[in-house]
């Protein structure tokens, strides 16, 4: 395929770091007994993307990347020795230093035909990862990929805190995505197997240069290239606002953009530290109003037009129906809340959650139900009744 693919064709024929002379007939293609030199380059079949060495910035460091050939502004969108670059202009024809590197380990750039997620029979992760600096393109503090502890979603982090989850996928788009629908650029889509898990998308038409960018401060940016401008604009970006920044609100509480403050607690939830909340501190959350007392007068109330919360404690199944999930959530108490796992055809499929419910938004548009574990002094009888089957 040398459509949207052409970057990726191209690699399929890299395995190592080519250093010495191009002695290939065709154009887009390098063997394992082929190299390239410091001048040359390799240019995709149809002409969209160009392979050689390049130096960043105002780095004389030399690297080899991968770049839009149409482009008058050079963009790279890949990197095969980010954290081994050529120091000097001599060529290193050594086999024991070369290196193999394709876009099954992308650097900070996500193109269309990437799969970004995890392959779960060999364990192989892709996943972006932000540029130290424009002219160090070594590894920098943020990476995005897929989490897989309980139902996948993707996430962004800095290694020690989490700063932004799109929520679970529901069938349509992840949970938290509002600027994540369907548009004439391009087509996304989720694949969830016991082969592999992944998040990927296709431009619609091919005549769109468009590229997702992991930057140096942990936000996404998808870029679209202008002909007329010459230059590249933000089509959308992830964190979107406040409210998209993982647990703004604290467990229980719930972020809602329009309103000031943004943050407050789910109903029939009060904050935990009442000074620290009026003081804008929601780091601590919210805590259920009545306490639960694991009995079966506990029921479930839904909260509707809701970001589902955070997934890494949750259990699912694809083909339950939402009562049959109501009905085994409320039999452990250790059940906090549940939904459904696919919105679409009226909902089909179960998501339970064990623990606290972090990350939390409210839209006024959107969104999903959620059913929360509520202690019976909080609900009345037809109250009690009817959210259990889902009225």
């Amino acid at each position: 395929m040398r459509t949207s693919n052409e970057g990726f064709t191209l690699l399929l024929f890299l395995s190592s770091l080519f250093s010495v002379s191009l002695v290939s007939e065709a154009a887009d293609t390098i063997t394992t007994v082929q190299f390239i030199t410091e001048n040359e380059t390799v240019v995709s079949a149809g002409g969209g993307f160009e392979l050689g060495f390049f130096s960043p910035g105002s780095s004389k460091n030399r690297y080899l990347g991968i770049w839009y050939k149409k482009i008058t502004t050079r963009t790279v969108v890949w990197l095969a020795n980010r954290e081994t670059p050529i120091t000097d202009a001599s060529d290193d024809n050594n086999p024991e230093n070369f290196l193999w590197q394709s876009f099954d380990y992308p650097v900070d750039t996500m193109l269309p035909g990437m799969k970004l997620g995890k392959n779960l029979l060999v364990g192989l992760d892709r996943h972006l990862s932000s540029l130290k600096s424009d002219d160090d393109p070594a590894q920098g503090d943020y990476t995005f990929g897929m989490n897989t502890h309980g139902y996948p979603q993707l996430i962004t982090d800095n290694v020690t805190t989490v700063t932004y989850w799109t929520g679970p996928w529901n069938g349509l788009s992840f949970s938290g995505t509002q600027n994540l629908k369907h548009n004439t650029i391009y087509q996304f889509n989720f694949v969830f197997n016991r082969e592999e898990v992944y998040y990927g998308y296709e431009l619609l038409d091919h005549s769109v240069v468009s590229r997702v960018v992991l930057s140096q401060n942990g936000i996404l940016y998808r870029w679209t290239w202008v002909d007329r401008t010459q230059g590249w604009i933000i089509y959308n970006t992830s964190p979107a606002d406040n409210c998209d920044y993982y647990g703004s609100c604290g467990a229980y509480g719930s972020c809602d953009i329009g309103n000031s403050p943004m943050c407050g607690c789910l109903d029939k939830f009060v904050p935990r530290y009442p000074k620290d909340w009026d003081m804008g501190d929601w780091s601590n959350g919210c805590m259920r109003r009545a306490p639960l007392a694991c009995h079966k007068g506990e029921g479930f109330l839904k909260y509707s037009r809701v970001k589902l919360p955070d997934t890494q404690k949750s259990w699912f199944n694809e083909t339950m129906t939402l009562e049959e999930c109501g009905k085994m959530c409320s039999e452990n108490c250790s059940c906090m809340a549940y939904a459904n796992l696919d919105i679409r055809g009226g909902g089909t499929g179960c998501l339970l959650w064990f623990g606290d419910l972090i990350d939390i938004r409210e839209f006024s548009t959107g969104g999903q139900d959620i059913y929360v574990r509520m202690a019976a002094s909080e609900l009345g009888l037809y109250e009690f009744v009817s959210k259990l089957v889902d009225e």
